[in-house]
């Protein structure tokens, strides 16, 4: 599989040997982060779980980290923009996931004062793309966050873990993992692969309202119907209350003039 971009941080003494492995963990999911966050930008109806960036090759060009990808087409575009904002310095529009990968990129450059340069799969590249450099972090905006409570909607398709994590698939292209405790996470784990409801509490990136953070507080009596059979339960909860109502076009127009929408 050929390698579609690289990433070297050089200086510091910064050598695969130097490196620790929960290190280097951090710089890989950071740079999967800040990729799959452009390249979802760019192809919203994909499935985040087919797009895979995975470390073909460790380098020992101070620290060299070569990325390969079954789906070239997609992270190759992705990377380009992403050095490009790298290089250009602005931000603006990117995904908050992908300034969050960066974030730990440029963190780690400053706390081993080198440098990080993104280079192209090329073997004969001469010149990176871009670089950061010590303090690189100051450069890019600061998270601004929303916080509250919600409740979300979906399948369980893995419980567990040391710290209980529950994974949700929100929709065909969204997943996310949540936070809870040992007693839900074993109630969880009895609706393995069900529709499940959730109620907790939530952090959204102000900018974009992407959601980085949930802790369950409640399992929801929730069990996934047919839409006919919530109309017709919402049809006997009304009683018969609105079925004098013959112009509903007009009628709902004059209760939103009545307060003011």
């Amino acid at each position: 599989m050929n390698t579609v971009f690289q990433l070297r941080f050089t200086g510091g003494n910064v050598t695969p040997e130097t490196v620790s492995a929960g290190e280097l963990a951090d710089l890989l999911i950071a740079a999967e982060a800040a990729i799959m966050g452009v390249a979802l930008q760019r192809n919203p109806t994909l499935n985040p779980d087919e797009i895979v960036v995975g470390l073909v090759e460790i380098e020992n060009r101070s620290l060299g980290l070569k990325f390969s990808s079954p789906t070239p087409d997609v992270i190759a575009p992705a990377f380009e923009e992403l050095t490009s904002s790298v290089r250009l310095r602005s931000f603006r529009g990117l995904a908050s996931r992908s300034i969050r990968g960066i974030r730990v990129l440029a963190e780690f450059t400053t706390n081993r004062k080198c440098r990080a340069q993104f280079w192209n799969g090329t073997e004969n590249a001469t010149s990176p793309l871009a670089e950061m450099d010590e303090g690189f972090e100051k450069l890019l905006p600061e998270s601004q966050f929303i916080r509250g409570e919600t409740t979300i909607y979906g399948k369980v398709e893995r419980v567990g873990g040391v710290d209980p994590k529950v994974r949700i698939r929100l929709s065909d292209h969204e997943v996310v993992s949540c936070y809870l405790n040992e007693v839900l996470a074993k109630e969880l784990g009895k609706l393995l692969y069900a529709e499940v409801g959730l109620r907790g509490q939530a952090t959204w990136e102000a900018n974009d309202h992407s959601l980085v953070y949930f802790r369950v507080e409640e399992l929801l009596s929730y069990r996934k119907g047919r839409v006919a059979s919530a109309l017709d339960e919402l049809r006997e909860a009304c009683g018969g209350s609105f079925d004098a109502v013959r112009d509903v076009v007009a009628w709902v127009a004059e209760e939103r003039g009545a307060i003011g929408l």
